[in-house]
């Protein structure tokens, strides 16, 4: 069922992009000769007036054919009898539904759980957010010298600065202050004592809450309660200092831990182990969220929020091409797939279970709709570059030079698809750990 959900969504997405199309080229007097929800041999279709409604086998993506597209045609209704500007709007109009579609599905969501806001609702105490001087119910303007709107901006840009240290513009009591802020930085490839701290931050981030299941030290002998005060010759005050101290360490080296148990300081010999994963940062605080308002209320946030997801996709691809994000972040359409099925599988009620479902395509829809404008054939912002051209040129790029553009870059797209591809089943694999 919920695997099914997921399909259904991804499908929802793709059509969304295709009407945009169908509506702008039937708007502007464009013969449509076919709309095709899926693809392969057809199912069923009906004809209505011009145009042939079909459904096709294979449950994936939906196409839109218009007359002159992609052969000659004398009809005056042809695609390609059109003005430029004409034609660029059937053509961006697919991006843009797909961006519109993720407002509708941002005001269904916050008219049921409420929208986040940019003040603070929670600061942990001896976090990097606190110990820069950000309190409780203040409002956090900008991170980096970049303007934040939600949460996913500030994340964005944390992970951006690969854990910099950066201004934060906060508005306090009415006045804006910039305040320096230095993240903690958690490497992919560190070194754990194998245990779970009782706080993240503050005066019980160094005392131990339980042990952790995968460490590999047979011998470790911490034990719940423990309060690490010292490592080798390094004062532990904070789970902080025993990151920093243990990112410092040779990691073949045994480790002289000294705790305080009970009334007794005790000294443990543990050997650290190597955890992989991927980098992360964190400042320590949260927005406050849930909040509910009127209808108007629910539609500005809508707009705002599909302004910053519309941003962060933008940023997103800037950081990729910058070397800031791994490739291997980069998801296709199985991984879309696989993401939404494993969102939705873990959420209780049905309900909660499709608002999760809307969360995710809010994203995938945007994401979908900015990658749809890059420069590359065949997707639709090459189109818009050639159109671009036989604007200033006035006249459009012979036919042979267009098809050898499309066709190189249509091998380029079937290579990152399979890259894509690839990449998508090994994180699947790896995610139920299969190696």
């Amino acid at each position: 069922m919920t695997l099914l959900l997921s399909i259904l969504a991804f499908n929802i997405i793709i059509i969304v992009h295709e009407f945009g199309h169908f509506i702008v080229a039937k708007l502007c007097k464009i013969q449509v000769l076919e709309f095709s929800l899926f693809f392969g041999p057809k199912i069923f279709s009906v004809q209505i007036g011009e145009t042939l409604y079909s459904l096709r086998t294979i449950p994936a993506l939906a196409y839109v054919r218009l007359e002159g597209e992609e052969e000659e045609s004398d009809s005056e209704r042809s695609f390609g009898k059109k003005s430029v500007l004409t034609r660029m709007a059937v053509i961006a109009a697919g991006p843009l539904a797909n961006i519109l579609l993720a407002t509708v599905l941002l005001m269904i969501i916050i008219s049921f759980t409420g929208y986040e806001t940019t003040k603070t609702g929670i600061v942990l105490e001896g976090s990097p957010a606190y110990e820069a001087g950000i309190r409780k119910g203040e409002i956090v303007k900008e991170y980096d010298n970049k303007a934040v709107y939600s949460s996913y901006d500030q994340m964005l840009f944390l992970v951006g600065s690969k854990g910099k240290e950066a201004q934060v513009k906060i508005e306090r009591g009415g006045k804006e202050q910039v305040l320096n802020i230095k993240p903690l930085v958690i490497p992919g490839d560190r070194l754990l004592l194998g245990f779970k701290a009782k706080e993240t931050y503050g005066k019980d981030s160094n005392v131990v809450d339980s042990l952790m299941r995968s460490q590999p030290d047979k011998k470790n002998d911490l034990k719940p309660g423990d309060r690490i005060i010292r490592i080798d010759n390094q004062p532990i005050s904070s789970m902080t200092d025993i990151l920093n101290y243990l990112n410092s360490v040779n990691p073949e080296s045994t480790l002289a831990v000294y705790v305080k148990r009970g009334v007794d300081n005790v000294q443990l010999n543990i050997k650290p182990f190597k955890d992989k994963g991927n980098a992360s940062y964190d400042i320590g605080m949260a927005f406050s969220s849930n909040v509910k308002g009127s209808f108007g209320d629910v539609v500005r946030e809508a707009l705002k929020s599909t302004y910053s997801y519309t941003r962060i996709s933008v940023y997103s691809m800037i950081y990729l091409f910058q070397g800031k994000f791994s490739f291997r972040e980069v998801t296709g359409p199985v991984g879309m797939v696989a993401a939404m099925n494993e969102v939705v599988q873990h959420v209780p009620s049905f309900a909660d279970k499709i608002l999760s479902l809307f969360n995710l395509m809010v994203f995938i829809t945007i994401g979908l709709g900015i990658a749809n404008l890059l420069p590359i054939p065949p997707a639709d912002g090459s189109k818009l570059v050639l159109l671009t051209l036989e604007a200033v040129r006035r006249k459009p790029l012979p036919a042979e030079k267009e098809r050898m553009v499309m066709a190189a870059g249509f091998v380029f797209m079937m290579i990152l698809f399979v890259v894509v591809l690839c990449s998508d089943i090994f994180n699947i694999f790896t995610r139920f750990g299969v190696q």
